[in-house]
């Protein structure tokens, strides 16, 4: 783990290695974006070691990609293995065996930066998981970039930061993580967390709940005024399915206060996570949720 970095330590690294004609494409999502917006004033350290960078917008996802994978590559980076994917790729590498663009900094093994593509909409495909995926032929070999639906809403009013970059707002990554997850599926994820096997649905709907309860902590009025971006960002991004994604939104957290098993599992992830500087008892997670579903209703 990054025992010292704070979040505006890892921005700043990523912001210096990407040039500033790139840096206007990139948006960071995922638990940097995160503990940045709700936590960098309390300088917690960053406690993940994958970086998320969104490219965007979607028609120079690939290209975009492309430079800030040669120019890092250049600059000394280097490729994160991953199992069952070669690395490097080459032409004659089969789509689905393309490993993501993970790329180390110099000198460290702190953590990786992760290059994700900008959907072409946020509205998957009947019978899709909403995740795409292109190929990329970079100075290094060939990789895949992936893109998932829902998380294109990341690109709805992103912060820019001090550092040229910008960072995705804790209410599009949570709309994203709902939307994502209207039940709790079956799904594991690949690797343990902090030791456990957890359901991939509970990972993510534990994180709404502790973006929710960041939120609240810094903002009492904040999560009043969550439905109403919502409504914004789908009615600019999905205008035709707006209504109707609003209302399904809170099915997963219903989902969740429904089964103590799962809720369990959430929160083991968050405390062990995002919250992890203070983590939060059951009943403070259960208050956290309903406090939600009642902003939402």
């Amino acid at each position: 783990m990054m025992d010292h970095l704070t979040p505006r330590d890892v921005l700043q690294q990523v912001a210096q290695a990407i040039p500033e004609a790139l840096r206007s494409d990139i948006i960071i999502v995922g638990s940097l974006a995160a503990s940045y917006q709700l936590l960098r004033n309390f300088e917690q350290v960053v406690r993940t070691k994958d970086i998320d960078a969104m490219i965007a917008p979607h028609a120079r996802a690939v290209v975009s990609a492309t430079n800030v994978t040669d120019r890092l590559l250049g600059e000394g980076w280097e490729p994160q293995a991953t199992p069952d994917y070669d690395l490097p790729g080459t032409v004659a590498t089969q789509d689905e065996r393309l490993a993501v663009v993970r790329l180390r900094p110099p000198g460290s093994t702190a953590w990786f930066l992760e290059l994700l593509g900008a959907p072409q909409t946020v509205i998957p495909q009947a019978s899709s998981s909403g995740r795409s995926s292109a190929r990329l032929q970079t100075r290094g070999g060939h990789f895949a970039l992936p893109s998932f639906a829902y998380l294109g809403l990341a690109q709805f009013e992103p912060t820019l930061s001090e550092f040229g970059i910008r960072i995705a707002l804790p209410e599009m990554m949570a709309l994203a993580n709902l939307l994502h997850h209207p039940s709790i599926g079956d799904a594991i994820m690949g690797q343990h967390f902090a030791g456990r096997q957890i359901k991939r649905a509970n990972k993510d709907l534990g994180r709404v709940v502790a973006l929710a309860l960041l939120a609240d902590r810094l903002d009492e009025e904040a999560l009043e005024r969550w439905k109403s971006r919502w409504f914004d960002a789908l009615s600019a991004m999905a205008s035709a399915h707006a209504a109707q994604l609003l209302s399904v939104a809170p099915d997963g957290l219903k989902a969740l206060l429904a089964s103590p098993r799962d809720m369990e599992q959430a929160l083991h992830t968050v405390n062990n996570g995002l919250l992890s500087a203070a983590p939060i008892t059951a009943e403070q997670f259960v208050i956290a949720l309903r406090r939600l579903l009642l902003a939402l209703d």
